[in-house]
């Protein structure tokens, strides 16, 4: 359906920057052209700045976004119309021929476990235009409006859009999972192809690209709420170098700018497979080792390499000896994995050790343990204090833990677990807000009834951890190693753990850069009373992982805000960015904007103050990998 507006602009595109990745069009609205709420819009939902961003990434599928700041409401008979800096394209080659997707606040209903509905804001249609005064009808992809399928799930992909031939009852018995699996990585929303645009005639209208997408409620008892738009990204294997020069008048801003536009070949670097495998054989504290100390030091003489004889056939000469005690100041001895992982990868961690129990009061508990930490994230403060309890801050942590101590008052122990740290989840959150490990009975080898009741002391054992990056599963498994070098299974009990299940926050997720052995501190005992003391024998590491390294952002969205100029590029959560920029390609040196930028998992943005004052500015947005 064809219908007027009364606001007229023109504009011809470029842009007034370099991105060292790629350009495409924006990412998400860049402006709000009007906005007018019809009749009873939900009170106090009326921020317009709610629908310029990502999409709410802690909105699930089931828990939709429902925050003023988050979510727009239109209100009956209102209605919206939003720009793009740089036009939606009209592209089959998209996934489902998709071009753009407007994300609401639906949500599946459930019936115990299992989704039995959905609710959603009917009524909601979409116009598109290409000048804001002619504007045309589209039909959604799942024909249920804007305010339908498919609910947000917040850490997913905006840009993805969903399989729209999954219908409600795709989905209606199955659990959130089994959605999630149908989503495939996407973020859901409405998506919708610029093919279908009708005229008032219903002909199909051609229209290569857009620049305006209007939302109006048409529903007399849903005020319809709207919480952001995405535009599919174009794909491409390989991002071809383009230059233009050109003028771009900015409807919504009133200012021209002059720029040269420069879209780089995108630089791939992955890891198919990386391993690596440490043996001990050479001293690890020597100059050249690979080795350091991320949290103390040695000065305790802790850490100790000893050119031993090979302990069974295979092996190696040489071993990490480690004294742990309590009362020392925490000590982690650490090396670079040469690749970080997160919890979306699969990974194995393979340890060979010994072990010898000098020290373990039955009433109090502390853990031998060693595995993966990030390298500048995690901190040594295990257990806190008794002066402040939440201090503990050892975040990005996947370890193995095996706590000696056996307790005649509450009947339990030892104990053996796999424990993971995520992300801190707020700024004064402890890490035990985002922890998992198995609790209980589970993981209380005194309660065996078949398995071993203890670990054997003073033999070599084999510790594997088995990580499952699509289920999010953690699995401990533990062997004997004979002389001649093959394994004797040992019976634990213990079962894999549901990170998920046991208290991880998959919006904060772990990210892990380097193999550690932990010595922690018990800040809850003393000096002459300590509650571990053990000698460790280490003969070796395996770590193997398909994890890719983490990539800078494929593009970066270019808005001019009065005389600044704002920059948006997605980002991975908790890793750090670096702005920087420049004023000519050839003569000069980059110059550095912002530094230390932390990643969220959805899109950040950065001001230039003054950008655009100047004729030309090029821009590069750059990743830190530790």
């Amino acid at each position: 359906m064809f219908r007027p507006h009364a606001v007229v602009s023109a504009a011809v595109f470029c842009w007034a920057a370099f991105v060292s990745t790629s350009t495409r069009a924006s990412s998400f609205a860049d402006f709000v052209v009007s906005y007018n709420p019809g009749t009873s819009p939900a009170a106090g939902f009326t921020n317009t700045t709610a629908v310029l961003s990502a999409p709410t990434a802690s909105a699930t599928i089931t828990a939709p976004p429902f925050q003023k700041t988050q979510i727009l409401s239109l209100g009956f008979g209102g209605s919206l119309i939003v720009g793009f800096n740089s036009p939606i394209s009209n592209n089959p080659a998209n996934p489902f021929g998709l071009d753009f997707t407007i994300f609401n606040n639906s949500f599946f209903t459930l019936s115990g476990s299992s989704i039995s509905g959905v609710f959603t804001h009917p009524g909601l249609t979409v116009y598109a235009s290409q000048d804001d005064t002619n504007f045309f009808l589209l039909s959604s992809s799942t024909n249920n409006g804007a305010g339908g399928l498919y609910p947000t799930a917040g850490s997913g992909n905006p840009f993805q859009p969903v399989n729209p031939s999954l219908g409600l009852s795709a989905f209606t018995g199955g659990t959130t999972s089994n959605a999630l699996a149908l989503y495939n990585g996407s973020a859901g929303g409405a998506s919708y192809d610029l093919s279908s645009a009708i005229d008032t005639n219903g002909n199909f209208v051609n229209l290569d690209w857009v620049s305006y997408v209007e939302v109006i409620n048409t529903s007399t008892n849903s005020v319809g709420e709207i919480d952001a738009f995405a535009v599919v990204p174009e794909p491409s294997s390989l991002l071809l170098v383009a230059m233009s020069l050109g003028a771009l008048l900015l409807k919504r801003h009133r200012r021209l700018v002059l720029g040269l536009s420069i879209a780089a070949l995108a630089a791939q670097s992955t890891f198919a497979s990386t391993s690596l495998t440490e043996n001990f054989s050479s001293n690890p504290f020597a100059p050249t080792g690979n080795w350091s100390f991320g949290i103390g030091d040695n000065s305790n003489n802790q850490f100790t390499w000893t050119n031993t004889p090979a302990v069974f056939t295979g092996d190696s000469t040489g071993e990490l000896d480690v004294h742990l005690n309590s009362s020392l100041p925490t000590a982690r001895f650490q090396r670079p994995l040469g690749v970080t992982v997160t919890d979306t990868n699969h990974f194995t961690l393979t340890t060979r050790f010994s072990f010898h129990i000098i020290s373990a009061p039955g009433e109090q508990g502390l853990q031998i343990a060693f595995g993966l930490v990030n390298s500048s994230l995690t901190g040594g403060d295990r257990t806190g204090t008794s002066t402040n309890f939440n201090s503990d801050n050892t975040f990005h942590t996947v370890e193995f833990n095996y706590f000696p101590n056996v307790s005649t008052f509450f009947n339990s122990g030892p104990s053996l677990t796999p424990a993971v740290f995520g992300a801190q989840t707020a700024t004064n959150a402890d890490a035990f807000g985002n922890f998992a490990s198995i609790f209980g009975p589970g993981s209380d080898l005194g309660d065996n009834t078949n398995g071993v009741t203890q670990l054997p002391q003073d033999v070599t054992l084999e510790a594997t951890l088995a990580y499952d990056g699509a289920s999010k599963t953690l699995t401990l498994m533990m062997s004997q190693v004979n002389s001649n070098g093959t394994l004797t299974p040992i019976d634990t009990e213990l079962p894999p753990m549901d990170l998920v299940a046991n208290g991880y926050n998959t919006n904060f997720p772990f990210k892990v850069d380097s193999l550690a052995i932990m010595a922690y501190q018990d800040g809850f005992t003393t000096s002459d009373d300590p509650s571990l003391v053990a000698d460790l024998q280490f003969q070796g590491f395996d770590f193997t992982t398909s994890a890719s390294a983490p990539q800078p952002p494929s593009f970066v969205s270019i808005s001019i805000i009065g005389t600044n100029v704002s920059l948006a590029f997605p980002t991975i959560s908790t890793y750090l960015y670096d702005v920087q920029s420049r004023t000519d390609l050839v003569a000069g040196s980059w110059s550095t904007l912002a530094s230390n930028l932390v990643g969220t998992g959805g899109i950040v943005t950065n001001i230039d103050v003054g950008g655009a004052t100047v004729p030309r500015r090029f821009y590069r947005v750059g990743l830190q990998v530790n």
